[in-house]
Order: C-alpha cells, then sequence, then structure tokens
C-alpha cells in the first residue's frame, strides 16, 4: 500500500473473508458471522467517507450506536461486535494496514458468564498467592487462570487448546465449544502476556523428549493436562 492512499472499507472486507478462510482456516459459520460484520462495517466506512487505516475509538462507539436504530442493543450484541472488529484489525495489523486495534480504547460492557466451576473471590486469592511463577507449572497454571476467567473460556476448552489453535500475532484463539461450535476469542493484554510467556519459557520444560504433542497446556508427564488434573492444580 502506498503511503497516502486510502483503505476501501469493502475492498478490505474481502480480504479480510480470504484471510479468514484460508490463514485462520476457521468453520463456515464462524467465517460467515465474521465477515457478515466486516462487510457492514466496511460498507459503513465508506459511506462515512472514513478511511478503514484511520479509524479510532469514538468512530466505533458511532458505528455500534447506529447498529441498534431505534432500540438499544443488548450487552452480548455489542459485545458479539466487537468480537468481530477485533478479528478484523488484528487482520489489517497482520496485513500491514495499520499498528494498532482502535477497539482497544473502547469500553465494552460486561456480560455476566455462567461457568460450569465458578471459584470464590477468596479461593482467587488463594490461587493466585500460591502460584509459583518461577517454575513452568506456575506459568502453566497462571496462563490458564486468565484464559478461564479472563477470555470466559470453559475449562475443558482451557485444557483441550491446541498450538494450531492460538495466533498471537492477531490476538485471537478459535476455540471449539459445546456441540462442536466454532468461534474466535480475542485476547486481551493481560492473557496475551501470560500465554507469550509460557510457550516461551514454561512449555518447552514439560515437553517430555521430541513430543509432537500438539496441546498447550500440559502435565508432568509431558501428557495434555486433564480437566481433573486441571481442577485438582486449583483446588489443591
Amino acid at each position: 500500500m502506498e503511503a497516502g492512499d486510502k483503505v476501501n472499507g469493502q475492498k478490505l472486507a474481502v480480504e479480510y473473508e480470504g484471510y479468514l478462510r484460508h490463514e485462520l482456516r476457521v468453520a463456515e459459520s464462524t467465517c460467515g458471522t465474521y465477515v457478515a460484520e466486516a462487510r457492514r462495517f466496511g460498507r459503513w466506512l465508506d459511506d462515512s467517507s472514513i478511511d478503514a487505516a484511520d479509524v479510532r475509538g469514538v468512530d466505533l462507539e458511532s458505528y455500534v450506536a447506529g447498529r441498534g436504530g431505534s432500540s438499544p442493543l443488548s450487552a452480548r450484541t455489542i459485545s458479539r461486535i466487537f468480537s468481530s472488529l477485533r478479528s478484523f484489525f488484528g487482520f489489517m495489523r497482520t496485513a500491514g494496514y495499520r499498528s494498532d486495534d482502535p477497539s482497544h480504547d473502547v469500553e465494552r460492557p460486561k456480560i455476566g458468564k455462567h461457568l460450569p466451576e465458578v471459584l470464590e473471590l477468596s479461593e482467587v486469592e488463594k490461587i493466585l498467592d500460591s502460584i509459583d511463577l518461577d517454575s513452568p507449572y506456575g506459568l502453566r497454571d497462571r496462563t490458564l487462570f486468565e484464559l478461564i476467567y479472563s477470555c470466559g473460556l470453559r475449562v475443558s476448552e482451557a485444557v483441550e487448546l491446541e498450538l494450531s489453535q492460538i495466533f498471537l500475532k492477531e490476538g485471537l484463539i478459535r476455540v471449539q465449544g459445546k456441540g462442536n461450535k466454532e468461534r474466535l476469542v480475542p485476547l486481551g493484554d493481560e492473557v496475551e502476556h501470560w500465554l507469550r510467556m509460557y510457550l516461551r519459557e514454561g512449555r518447552p520444560l514439560l515437553l517430555k523428549g521430541p513430543s509432537t504433542n500438539d496441546r498447550v497446556f500440559l502435565n508432568n508427564r509431558g501428557e495434555g493436562l486433564s480437566r481433573k488434573g486441571m481442577w485438582k492444580r486449583f483446588r489443591g
């Protein structure tokens, strides 16, 4: 892209679709949902004469406000829109269209999540205090904790995560949920920090021999950590 060239929103949405299908290889249903939002956003940018490379947080607030028309959007719908936009801006960073993500500048509504097993605040504090960050197990446990309680992953989704599902450059992970439903989950800065550290400094020490294990979280035998093993660590 030449300096000064305007980044057309609708053309960018077409490139984004190819990126999802061929680079991230997301499921058709997931791809359709994210691409539909990208196309809608791209049209809005072009109609508003806003260069996609110059989008700011205030522009995103205007876009989302207009999405609801006369009826306010639910917190869950707004969260879904921003998840799609974060994926879109992750693509823009990867493709070199911009170096930042303006969605980070917008405060999103909190959504109450029902987790299969929820820890009390006192238990959370106890866990954080007990984690030894100088050990590979401690780095693993802290990263798991962040994925579950910051990203809202189910315990099974977190422990079964594979390396091929992580896209750190884009700030995303691809999660296979209940009923084999796939979704893209944006990583916050804190989660991304711990995930990078664990993959760099913790996981290599947990591998046993020339392992080809693709699971992200490993036990002391170099095998994939089980759901039971994870709760044993957190409840212990």
